[in-house]
């Protein structure tokens, strides 16, 4: 972690870049936006942490225009992700989380799939729930979601979209990329279990 991006900001500025592609995380990605946009850098960024709710609530000056891909955004409007919206706002009643996040997505996507490998092994025992998840196919908030069975890899669409507002929920519409363009192949997976060709 750093708290001194300005010598690689300043070198994007310089070099008239018009995005920032970056993975980085937690405190680097926090100081990242902020001195992005004290250094005047016009450039914008592009990743998942540019995109996080809480990164955004941090810094809503610094984050807007960002780009990035995740799991599922709030501006979803399928049926399952306006669902899962309505019942957040009945049991959250926190003014500070008044919609789900990209974490709490994840979470209930991983809750709902293991709870219909459950329902699907008639067991919460590990050695038969294994194979019923690697069997389940169930549409999610974000897409239709399955297990690949060979690396235990959770295949679904991926989410992108880009901030247009300082309050939430922050996002414009999020476009899909379906999981046939997201996934990495079978045959290039460096797993021996999964299919070499």
């Amino acid at each position: 972690m750093s708290k001194d991006l300005s010598p690689y900001l300043t070198k994007v500025k310089m070099s008239g870049a018009d995005v920032i592609l970056s993975c980085s995380w937690g405190l680097d990605a926090s100081v990242m936006v902020k001195q992005r946009l004290e250094l005047g850098v016009k450039a914008l960024l592009l990743s998942p942490t540019a995109v996080d709710s809480a990164g955004i609530a941090e810094n809503p000056d610094a984050s807007l225009g960002n780009h990035g891909c995740d799991t599922w955004f709030p501006t979803s409007t399928s049926k399952e992700s306006l669902d899962f919206i309505g019942s957040w706002k009945k049991i959250v009643k926190d003014p500070a989380h008044p919609l789900p996040t990209n974490v709490a997505a994840r979470e209930y996507i991983a809750t709902k799939f293991l709870l219909e490998g459950i329902k699907k092994a008639g067991s919460t025992e590990v050695s038969k729930v294994i194979p019923a998840l690697e069997s389940v196919k169930m549409k999610a908030i974000s897409g239709d979601v399955y297990m690949r069975a060979c690396d235990h890899q959770l295949i679904m669409p991926l989410q992108c979209t880009s901030v247009t507002k300082k309050t939430a929920p922050y996002y414009g519409e999020s476009v899909t990329i379906p999981s046939s363009v997201t996934m990495i192949a079978e045959q290039d997976v460096d797993n021996a279990r999964c299919k070499r060709k």
